[in-house]
């Protein structure tokens, strides 16, 4: 009994020096100790603290995969919250999450200057009877984006009758419940071409409402390109 006691407390201590450890390995190590009711000298609570730190930084791994600002925000000041101890770094860890967090909220501005323009810039980009190309090209990359076929785009009166849409297909109820996700590739490089024709400063020259939606798309598509690699 006493080798075997011995050996997992081995294990124990060989765990807990290891920089890769998995929150799981820990668990396995900790059950056998438990289970064969080696005698605690200390390595227990340097364990649990071991533990704890794997935890926050499964949380925070998961946070980035998933890319939710909540949950960044969270497993980041919960990182913040826990003094450095028991060898887990979680400093490269924190520092992609951090540029995560910076960037994701800059989406999320973004997408709040679309859904709080008024009806009245709205209504002005629908006004227009011939649109600088400026304004329709922005038009016609938006609804590219939001699931419309191009071929409906072409002419100026395809997209005036899609910005007059009320309801559910109303173009910011659209720009709300869009999801980058499901967006096939081929969409998302067509209204990138289609927007690298301008430049932010024509945009707003024409129209402060397409600029807000140019700096909406522009990003979109900036942020597939930085999830799928080259």
């Amino acid at each position: 009994q006493s080798k075997a006691h011995a050996e997992v407390r081995r294990n124990l201590a060989t765990a807990l020096l290891r920089n890769d450890l998995s929150l799981e390995e820990l668990s396995e190590v900790l059950e056998s100790f438990n289970r064969l009711g080696v005698a605690d000298k200390g390595e227990v609570e340097t364990a649990r603290k071991k533990f704890g730190q794997l935890q926050l930084r499964e949380d925070l791994l998961a946070a980035i995969k998933c890319r939710s600002l909540d949950k960044l925000e969270k497993a980041l000041q919960s990182v913040r919250a826990c003094p450095p101890s028991c060898g887990v770094d979680l400093g490269d860890d924190v520092s992609k999450g951090e540029k995560l967090l910076v960037h994701l909220k800059r989406l999320r501005r973004l997408r709040a200057a679309v859904l709080e323009m008024d009806s009245q810039t709205i209504a002005e980009l629908r006004s227009y009877n011939k649109p600088p190309l400026a304004v329709h090209g922005v038009m016609v990359a938006t609804y590219i984006l939001l699931g419309v076929k191009e071929k409906e785009l072409q002419h100026w009166f395809g997209v005036q009758n899609l910005i007059g849409k009320t309801g559910r297909e109303a173009l910011k109820k659209r720009v709300e419940s869009f999801n980058l996700r499901g967006v096939p590739p081929e969409a998302l490089h067509r209204a990138k071409e289609i927007l690298d024709q301008y430049d932010l400063s024509i945009v707003q020259d024409a129209s402060a409402g397409a600029a807000t939606f140019y700096l909406w798309a522009i990003n979109m598509i900036k942020d597939f390109e930085e999830q799928t690699p080259s």
